[in-house]
């Protein structure tokens, strides 16, 4: 008998808030919500545009970390549910607690994009779409490198690319959207090639475990 398990798996959460399966009231609130945060962010990019501020972003917008602001705070409210599905699936043994951190807004306009970074010192980081036209930008996740570290393998042409041959994973951001991914993980954001701007929400949540 010749069985193959997958090991040590990296999760990659996604969910679309707006999608034919979910439910009327879903679809309101999120579109609501959707709807409140395009106004801050547009309200803050006019506030701050000349603090230049720069984290991963190369050109476009890149906001202060928002501090008790009622709509982030419905926000997070919104998605707790699903946060917390997703963090059952990994079994642990005693009750953990969870801490959201500020979030942030980004606005990648044309010719702007984010490059490789991670969110160190948190445990999970969470990007929801706000808006997201077609080729705004994927993005793209990558396998840790010290991990194919002398592998030739990787670099052989497949047939076709999957989780046990691919070093990198990219998603095509639409709106409404939620991704949910370990903090350790790199990423980036593909240069934004359409004439829309493309605005996501982001936070990162620290877990504590309580014994």
């Amino acid at each position: 008998m010749n069985h193959m398990q997958n090991i040590f798996g990296v999760p990659l959460f996604i969910k679309k808030f707006d999608c034919d399966e979910q439910d009327v009231k879903t679809k309101k609130q999120i579109k609501s919500i959707n709807k409140k945060l395009y106004t801050l962010v547009k309200k803050l990019e006019k506030k701050e545009k000349n603090l230049k501020t720069q984290f991963s972003n190369l050109g476009g917008f890149h906001s202060k970390p928002l501090i008790k602001n009622k709509l982030a705070e419905e926000f997070v409210k919104f998605i707790q549910p699903t946060i917390y599905d997703n963090l059952k699936l990994f079994h642990f043994k005693n009750d953990v607690q969870v801490s959201f951190e500020e979030p942030w807004f980004t606005i990648n306009n044309k010719g702007h994009e984010n490059h490789m970074h991670t969110h160190s010192g948190t445990d999970f980081s969470i990007v929801f779409y706000v808006k997201a036209p077609k080729n705004c930008g994927d993005i793209t996740f990558y396998q840790n490198s010290y991990i194919n570290h002398g592998c030739f393998y990787f670099n052989f042409e497949m047939e076709a690319y999957h989780a046990l041959n691919s070093t990198s994973w990219k998603v095509t951001p639409e709106e409404s959207m939620m991704v949910m991914f370990p903090s350790y993980l790199q990423h980036s954001v593909k240069e934004n090639l359409s004439d829309k701007e493309r605005i996501s929400f982001s936070l990162n949540i620290k877990l504590k475990e309580i014994k």
